[in-house]
């Protein structure tokens, strides 16, 4: 280990020579080189001045806590890079003993790769390379700092002991203080009679007490004797024995309970044990007592590696006081990529009952869940081809659902689709193919062969494009038990043709004093379909489509194969755009589809179409002002003069997590709605959330959140009420799930409560859990 001595003294006064020690006063630098090579035997590297090289250790008021700063990169540096390191001394007065040993006073440093260690006085050995601090003693490392009485170090096992101390890890943003500080090696510290937090200096709105408190930045682990927790001054929680995370590494251990009370379940307790079971698979089991309904158990599992990752889920309820009897649920996710250009995806579920979501489920899409999915996927992609191959099933969450309403099961379907686009001026050739046999108990079972080649001329200037493009579909049917006088072996085939063009014209536009460019880009298309009789090929999976500013421009208005709509139809659109610096800032568009003819082909059940134009349907999406956004569509029944459909959606979010929106949808004789929500810090670190999600014709409110939450450095708390709709019961009334959550998260050590964060992002639009 090399030593170099760094000194800022003034030249010219004298060197005090004695037998047994040398002292340093106010000596010139080549004097000082001189001594200290021939006495005391250290190798000088380099001498220079103290001032350019000690940097102090920070004060003033923690920055950390800024949400919004930028935290500064750590580079590590291993224990053999600080063994091979240089050290470096310096001091105002210093004077060697004996051999490699040197007492150092007034500001003395010691500093070595990223340590420094400053004090009033620092004796250095360096044949056992340490070094004793004693006096305003101040350490620094790459994450901890430390000042206390007295100091020691042994620099070369990375060991050191602090007495009287106070401490900080920068990268934890934690702070404490201890009788006494005892560094085992890089990654390991120990504290006795400690204290820990994150909050302030200033500031101990929570506070850990503990006899012994043990942190290992290798594993991320905290281990801490008899500990209590005090918050807010008064002691909360007591444990003899626990550990906690200080980074993002997993361990296994009880996680914090939470606490929720329902309406449906009543006062419902959850106790999570955590297991890391291996680098890439870990489970977590939980006990969930709910006083109304008995003892669930639930368990999640999950795997991820480099090539798959996956989930299970699973609970389980034996005998439900409420509902009388056994109640359970899984799910599995998995999705892998086995092989270049392969890539798979399962997703499998069971619910043992069409209530197990109304009852259990915390979201109103999951309480009005039909269908259980089961579905494996295989999927293989190159430069210009595309395989599928896939089995689902649906499970009826209502077992009483009768087969012939059930949907049919997928055993399986295979797709191949491949494309050669033409260079400029050349065809472009296209094929799809699709192969799916449908299977469903007291229903038409079959197999299906759809074939679509294709060709179209792509043509595009800068100025617009022209597009024909010719469509062959043949379809065959292979049925197994067809009804009396139905063919076995239905075929269809007929060409499609389309032809789209349209313009792209601009120009210099203002909006104030601000330049913009607008854009103004009309847009045709032509759509020639030939009627075919459809009425005696099954209807497997095919459905009329939802009329929408996209199905102006699609070759097919029913979903899937079994039906392909006859059409010679026009469809006209207009599109303009205000862009800022390539940024969209307005763009709004209106369509009409224009019918030459009746549309004949329909589904069971359906009426054929004999209006002679489309809805006309518009598009606006705004982003005027930097904080607000808005968006909508409308769809004008112009034969009636009606609207039939339509939304609009404003948010105001001038901040991260400063929210406020606005929502309406309508859907005639279906749907009238309003959604408001917003979460807003109304004074310092206070925020108010609220929903309101109403539906006008039912005088009902659908679901309502009112809370309130504390956020600031170190710790936060939320309190919240909610109320939503889930569904019709068995009797056909409507019912509610009420309950009231709340957080309190002592941040950097634990949190207790309902985990609110995944409840607010989805339901208030905008809002972002890690704060």
């Amino acid at each position: 280990m090399a030593l170099t001595i760094l000194s800022n003294f003034d030249a010219g006064l004298p060197i005090n020579n004695t037998h047994d020690a040398v002292s340093v006063k106010k000596s010139p630098p080549v004097v000082l080189r001189y001594v200290c090579a021939l006495l005391l035997s250290f190798p000088v590297v380099d001498v220079t001045s103290a001032a350019s090289l000690l940097t102090p250790l920070p004060e003033g008021p923690w920055g950390l806590c800024d949400m919004h700063a930028v935290p500064k990169p750590r580079v590590p540096i291993s224990a053999a890079q600080r063994k091979e390191a240089p050290t470096y001394l310096s001091a105002d007065y210093g004077f060697a003993v004996k051999d490699k040993l040197a007492v150092f006073s007034g500001d003395a440093l010691v500093r070595r790769a990223d340590e420094r260690l400053a004090a009033d006085t620092v004796i250095y050995d360096e044949a056992k390379g340490t070094a004793q601090a004693q006096g305003d003693v101040r350490y620094r490392s790459d994450n901890l700092e430390a000042d206390g009485d007295a100091g020691y170090m042994e620099l070369e096992a990375d060991k050191g002991q602090f007495e009287n101390a106070r401490y900080r890890f920068e990268e934890q943003h934690a702070r404490g203080s201890a009788v006494t500080i005892i560094k085992e090696n890089a990654e390991v510290t120990r504290l006795r009679q400690s204290t820990y937090t994150t909050c302030n200096p200033g500031s101990e709105a929570w506070l850990l007490r503990s006899s012994t408190l043990r942190l290992d930045e290798g594993k991320g682990v905290g281990e801490v004797y008899n500990a209590t927790v005090r918050f807010m001054g008064v002691p909360f929680f007591y444990m003899p024995y626990m550990t906690f995370p200080i980074n993002n590494q997993r361990k296994s251990g009880f996680l914090i309970p939470r606490l929720l009370p329902s309406s449906s379940s009543g006062v419902s307790i959850r106790i999570p044990y955590y297991l890391n079971l291996a680098p890439d698979y870990d489970a977590t089991i939980t006990a969930r007592y709910m006083s109304l309904r008995g003892l669930m158990m639930e368990g999640e599992f999950r795997h991820l590696n480099r090539t798959s990752r996956g989930e299970l889920d699973v609970g389980y309820m034996p005998n439900d006081a409420l509902y009388g009897k056994d109640r359970a649920a899984a799910a599995y996710k998995h999705t892998g990529s086995p092989a270049e250009g392969w890539s798979t995806d399962l997703n499998l579920n069971y619910v043992s009952d069409k209530d197990y979501f109304r009852n259990f489920g915390n979201s109103l899409s999951v309480a009005a869940a039909a269908y259980a999915e089961r579905r494996f996927d295989v999927t293989y992609q190159r430069e210009n081809l595309t395989f599928l191959g896939r089995v689902q099933g649906m499970q009826p969450l209502d077992r009483a659902l009768p087969s012939a309403a059930r949907p049919y099961r997928v055993l399986p379907r295979l797709q191949l689709t491949a494309g050669w686009p033409g260079q400029e001026g050349a065809p472009s050739y296209r094929f799809q193919s699709e192969v799916v046999r449908f299977e469903q108990e007291d229903r038409l079972n079959g197999a299906r062969l759809d074939l679509q080649p294709e060709i179209s001329f792509p043509w595009q200037r800068e100025a617009g494009f022209v597009t024909p493009k010719l469509v062959l579909r043949h379809t065959r049917y292979l049925l197994d038990n067809a009804l009396p006088g139905m063919p076995e072996s239905p075929t269809r085939t007929l060409p499609i043709f389309n032809i789209d063009s349209g313009l792209f014209l601009e120009r210099d536009f203002a909006w104030g004093a601000r330049p913009l460019l607008q854009t103004l880009e009309p847009r045709l298309f032509y759509l020639y379909a030939p009627y075919r009789d459809q009425s005696a090929l099954p209807v497997f999976d095919s459905a009329a489509m939802d009329f929408n500013f996209a199905q102006l421009f699609r070759d097919n208005r029913f979903s899937s194969v079994d039906r392909v709509g006859d059409a010679n139809q026009v469809s006209m659109a207009l599109t303009t755009r205000l862009l800022d610096s390539g940024a969209e800032r307005v763009r709004a568009s209106i369509g009409q589809i224009y019918y030459l003819d009746d549309r004949r082909v329909t589904v069971p059940g359906g009426v054929a179409g004999t209006r002679h134009t489309s809805d006309i349907v518009g598009e606006v999406a705004a982003s005027v002002a930097q904080s607000w956004t808005a968006s909508g569509d409308l769809f004008w029944n112009s034969n009636v003069e009606r609207i039939e459909r339509g939304s609009v959606r404003i948010q105001y979010q001038p901040l991260r997590n400063h929210i406020l929106n606005l929502a309406y949808r309508y859907r005639r004789d279906q749907m009238d709605q309003m959604d408001l929500s917003l979460f807003w810090p109304v004074h310092r670190n206070w925020s108010v959330i609220g929903r309101w999600y109403y539906s006008i014709p039912n005088n009902r409110v659908l679901e309502s959140l009112a809370g309130l939450e504390y956020n600031s450095c170190c710790w936060a708390f939320t309190i919240l009420t909610r109320d939503f709709t889930t569904g019709a019961s068995a009797t056909g009334a409507n019912t509610s799930n009420r309950s009231v959550m709340f957080q309190l998260e002592l941040k950097g050590l634990a949190s207790v409560g309902q985990s609110i964060s995944t409840m607010l992002e989805r339901g208030i639009l905008g809002y972002q859990g890690a704060r």
